[in-house]
């Protein structure tokens, strides 16, 4: 004997070249070759030598046939009985192999590939609850657990001589007769059973029933009533099973709607696990970066395109920016028609680099694919603070949405208000430019402390030349040591002298509104006036 296999029975004989080889064979197979499924039927001459209760309990052996007692008849009954032992071992062995297979499919079970997995698993343990296990195949109607499939008859998952075709249609691999008893089963819930096979629908028979599936099997022989009671009992709790899977899916589309609308980032944030339990009033009081975006003159092309191709440009710029705000951990709260307000629960870095990045496509961007071109590309202005914020939901009972309040909201949308004013892209508060790596702060340049409606004391401010465009970026470096040296006058209160640098760099570089903003600024100061509040 060697370790190839498998077997289904070995006769032994106690004394072969030695008194006791067959015992020792009979350890080999159990303790070396672990094969614990071969049927072991021990015959000897010398029953005092070899005493049946000591050998068959020592020795794990299955039969003990003294010779003295073994007819040709005891000798077809052991051999038969044993045989019919390994058989019924093999059966319960392919029913634990179908059950494996639905055990590992549990941990991502509504994932796709995990349901292929789940499906097989059922066919195997259909299989193994026959006795017989041969060949099935499993299908889908049009609205089941997969996604709806045209035409009806393709084969999701199959076990024995139909594995090869999954994927192909049932009338490529059967009979006619026998594809149209598939095709019955799918549209009208039928079952039906023929010479040597079974198609077997599982509809569930209670409920608003939805699912539409159906098993084939063959290869068993006609099936007695027992079987098919079985079967059929079988199958009616399997189509249980896949309506659970179709509601789950469902439950998961509505979900995905939902998040369309109130983002899961937004939900996590709030500290919210289950949207089921979200409810008026809740909140949440954390540090968070605030960023404005908005449009520039908007209202003039919103006038020249129309409606309609205002809302495609609209949906066609957001669809390209929001990912961005999404890839760096921010999520969009509110859309304000030309603009809209982000939150980034981490830290500024991601808004800025989110911001770099939207001005980068801005650039890029010309015009907005497949819109009318437009008389000038679309621009933008954004303002960045950070700062203790209250996230939660407002509304009614009814109508409910999530929100953020604090100074910080207030704050960023001054700064991008401020935008306009100094003619730059991005601007943000000193909270977030204190935090700011040093490739993020590179270029930048002050514009020291804005009043601020509503608040006591000033917000600093700073703009990142960076996101600016490249003709722009590249005349605004080129005066940034002198704009550096205006600032520092400003800082010691010389208005005029600061005033007088501010217009220098705004003469020579008429594109630099900040410069000609801050001149106009001093010279109100220098008059006594108070600095322009936002």
């Amino acid at each position: 004997m060697t370790s190839q296999g498998p077997y289904a029975l070995v006769l032994l004989d106690v004394v072969m070249l030695s008194e006791n080889d067959g015992l020792e064979v009979a350890g080999w197979i159990r303790k070396e070759l672990r094969d614990d499924d071969v049927r072991i039927v021990l015959r000897t001459g010398q029953p005092g030598a070899a005493p049946e209760r000591e050998v068959m309990l020592g020795y794990d052996i299955n039969d003990y046939q003294p010779k003295a007692e073994l007819s040709s008849q005891r000798l077809v009954t052991a051999v038969v009985s044993a045989i019919r032992a390994y058989r019924d071992i093999c059966t319960i062995a392919a029913q634990k192999a179908g059950l494996t297979k639905i055990i590992d499919a549990t941990a991502s079970l509504y994932d796709r590939n995990s349901i292929e997995t789940f499906v097989t698993g059922v066919l195997e343990q259909l299989a193994g609850l026959m006795g017989r296990p041969e060949s099935a195949m499993f299908f889908q109607g049009p609205r089941a657990l997969f996604e709806p499939s045209e035409p009806l008859d393709v084969i999701l998952a199959a076990t024995g001589r139909f594995q090869p075709h999954v994927g192909k249609r049932a009338v490529e691999v059967l009979h006619p007769e026998r594809a149209e008893a598939i095709r019955a089963a799918l549209r009208a819930a039928q079952s039906e059973t023929g010479e040597g096979y079974a198609v077997f629908s599982l509809a569930p028979t209670v409920g608003n029933t939805q699912v539409q599936a159906a098993i084939y099997i063959e290869g068993w022989g006609d099936l007695n009533p027992w079987h098919q009671r079985l079967l059929r009992l079988f199958c009616a709790n399997a189509a249980s099973a896949f309506e659970n899977q179709r509601l789950h899916h469902e439950q998961r589309r509505l979900l995905d709607a939902f998040s369309r609308f109130v983002p899961a980032r937004m939900l996590e944030t709030l500290g919210a696990t289950d949207v089921t339990r979200v409810d008026l009033g809740d909140l949440v009081q954390r540090d968070v970066t605030v960023m404005f975006l908005d449009i520039r003159s908007f209202t003039r092309m919103a006038e020249r395109l129309g409606p309609r191709a205002t809302f495609g440009v609209l949906n066609r710029f957001y669809s390209r920016v929001v990912p961005i705000v999404d890839a760096e951990g921010g999520v969009v709260d509110k859309y304000l028609g030309d603009g809209f307000l982000a939150l980034f629960p981490d830290n500024p870095v991601g808004a800025v680099r989110a911001a770099l990045a939207i001005a980068r496509d801005v650039d890029e961007a010309r015009r907005i694919d497949g819109a009318a071109p437009l008389d000038e590309p679309l621009e933008v202005g954004v303002g960045i603070h950070r700062g203790s914020t209250v996230l939660g939901l407002v509304g009614s009972p009814e109508r409910m949405e999530t929100t953020a309040i604090s100074d910080a909201v207030n704050v960023a949308s001054r700064l991008e208000r401020l935008t306009r004013l100094y003619g730059a892209r991005i601007l943000v508060s000193g909270e977030v430019f204190a935090d700011l790596p040093e490739e993020l702060r590179a270029g930048a340049r002050e514009f020291g402390p804005q009043a601020v409606r509503g608040k006591v004391l000033p917000v600093d401010c700073f703009e990142l030349v960076q996101g600016e465009s490249q003709g722009l970026r590249e005349e605004k470096f080129a005066v940034h040591d002198a704009f550096k040296v205006a600032i520092g006058e400003m800082r010691t209160r010389n208005w005029n002298e600061a005033a007088r640098r501010f217009d220098a760099i705004g003469i020579d570089h008429p594109r630099d509104l900040g410069a000609r903003a801050m001149a106009e600024e001093r010279r109100r100061r220098a008059r006594g006036w108070s600095d322009y509040e936002l």
